[in-house]
């Protein structure tokens, strides 16, 4: 999952590189208010050959028992009620992508 569709479009690209395919790996966008609405046109600007095929954007009542945030603190810390929203009661969330300079000892 990704808040991001060039980070989907990239997860697609390395999955294909490193033969993983479609029911191997499943890529979901996540809405965020933010986000404006997910097209290829949007995204690519039209580039030809360049898509989201396969890409399901989820529906924020869908819940999951693993739910894991790879960003900054500030984003993270922005968006942690939104990250959170998706789990399963009981569901592990994990994070990184905390740099060391962002850790207060």
């Amino acid at each position: 999952m990704d808040v991001d569709p060039l980070a989907i479009r990239s997860a697609q690209k390395n999955a294909s590189l490193n033969n993983i395919g479609a029911e191997e790996l499943q890529l979901l966008l996540v809405p965020t208010k933010d986000n404006r609405p997910i097209t290829d046109e949007v995204i690519f600007g039209g580039v030809e050959g360049q898509n989201l095929s396969g890409t399901r954007v989820i529906s924020e009542t869908e819940k999951y028992d693993v739910v894991i945030a790879n960003i900054l603190l500030n984003p993270l810390l922005d968006l942690a009620d939104h990250i959170v929203s998706f789990a399963k009661p009981g569901a592990v969330v994990g994070v990184s992508g905390i740099i060391s300079e962002q850790v207060w000892l």
